[in-house]
């Protein structure tokens, strides 16, 4: 198949699970991918519980938010809800700490599924969430159009739903798009905060 001009990608750790996908082609590496290949296609192709999509064009090149975005430690800096996570060894899983208000607080662990440089980055939150969250980059006039997509494929357990209703969410779709559309807020300020950081120390060299 490379003879004939296929790429052949593997993961970094053999025998751990590691899938690619290429438009209409989905693989997995190893019998330990097939949960992995299972949620991304159920998730690619289903009728999801729940999707939601909000973007932002943010001034900076797609290789810079890349850099941001898949550090997920810096992850509090920019989302409301996400308020942290820790990084498990090998850089291919994290546990997410979230909250919700000041009594409801959750970790998750998460999956990195997809990530390509300056293009896409993706993962996967098990229970309770049980979404996928992907972020694709593209180069636009002014900067970088970012999309930011949750998609959850199931509908959320009764006790949890029950839960978000005692702290206040009773639209979680709502709450949700909001909470990202400040996350990308937040992303775009950093940028012109650093823009305008560099500009001023421009100016200072160029004055002294």
């Amino acid at each position: 198949m490379i003879d004939e001009g296929a790429k052949y990608v593997k993961g970094p750790v053999p025998l751990a699970p590691y899938i690619t996908v290429d438009r209409n082609l989905y693989t997995g590496q190893n019998p330990a991918s097939a949960g992995k290949l299972a949620r991304r296609i159920i998730a690619d192709f289903a009728e999801p519980a729940m999707r939601i999509s909000v973007q932002k064009i943010i001034s900076a090149s797609p290789e810079a938010v890349y850099e941001v975005i898949s550090d997920v430690a810096s992850i509090g800096d920019r989302s409301p809800e996400a308020v942290g996570a820790t990084w498990l060894r090998g850089r291919r899983r994290f546990i997410g700490h979230n909250r919700i208000g000041l009594l409801y607080r959750w970790s998750t662990l998460c999956a990195v599924t997809e990530n390509k440089p300056g293009t896409t980055f993706e993962f996967y939150a098990s229970w309770p969430s049980m979404t996928t969250w992907r972020y694709e980059l593209a180069s636009v006039k002014g900067g970088t159009e970012v999309t930011e997509t949750m998609t959850k494929a199931g509908a959320q357990y009764a006790p949890i739903r029950w839960t978000q209703n005692l702290v206040g969410v009773r639209d979680r779709g709502a709450h949700l798009r909001a909470g990202m559309q400040t996350t990308l807020d937040r992303l775009a300020a950093h940028f012109d905060t650093e823009t305008g950081a560099t500009r001023s120390r421009s100016l200072c060299e160029k004055e002294s």
